[in-house]
């Protein structure tokens, strides 16, 4: 019997897979060697990039420029950036169209995120990926200088989607928004 056909059991039971191997997206809050071979076998993997080290395998030896099987992107703190939105006009935004016009609100990030706003960007990418491949973000008034909550990318057959927004501290869990907002990105 495939996964979707079995009965449900439960109230969340329709909605999750038996093993990690059935479930339609890994998710990850690191990019491992098993993470990574299961994107380039073709996996849709959604990472969850909430510290410093998401992006680097640690059983993988790579110099910093070496992105040979990585996302072409960069994981960067805010705190201390003009990301931050400290010394500098900054504001947040998020689509409002496929899987991100369930979230309740406009495009732009406010009170109701609290507790979701990421500590970490993402940059190194062209600024072209902003016209699709970008589904959240932060734009520093006129240094006209953004970067991304989420962004989308191919690594070798599998779709990858990493997002910094903060799903895994106590204040996520407290924020009736973080349910839909996993969603959306497991659906992006």
């Amino acid at each position: 019997m495939a996964p979707r056909d079995r009965p449900a059991t439960g109230s969340y039971a329709a909605n999750r897979a038996a093993t990690a191997e059935e479930a339609e997206t890994l998710v990850a809050t690191r990019l491992t060697t098993p993470v990574r071979e299961a994107l380039l076998a073709g996996r849709k993997v959604l990472l969850i990039a909430n510290s410093a080290e998401a992006l680097i395998d640690p059983e993988r030896k790579l110099p910093l420029n070496d992105r040979h099987n990585f996302p072409s992107m960069l994981l960067r703190e805010r705190a201390g950036t003009p990301w931050d939105g400290q010394w500098m006009g900054a504001f947040t935004w998020r689509r409002t169209e496929g899987p991100w016009s369930a979230l309740p609100g406009g495009p732009m990030l406010d009170e109701h995120w609290s507790g979701l706003l990421p500590n970490h960007v993402l940059t190194g990418f062209p600024t072209t990926a902003f016209g699709g491949l970008v589904d959240a973000g932060v734009a520093v008034g006129w240094l006209h200088h953004a970067a991304a909550f989420v962004k989308r990318s191919f690594l070798g057959k599998g779709w990858l989607t990493v997002s910094t927004f903060d799903l895994t501290s106590p204040q996520a869990q407290e924020n009736p928004l973080a349910a839909h907002l996993l969603k959306a990105l497991a659906e992006s």
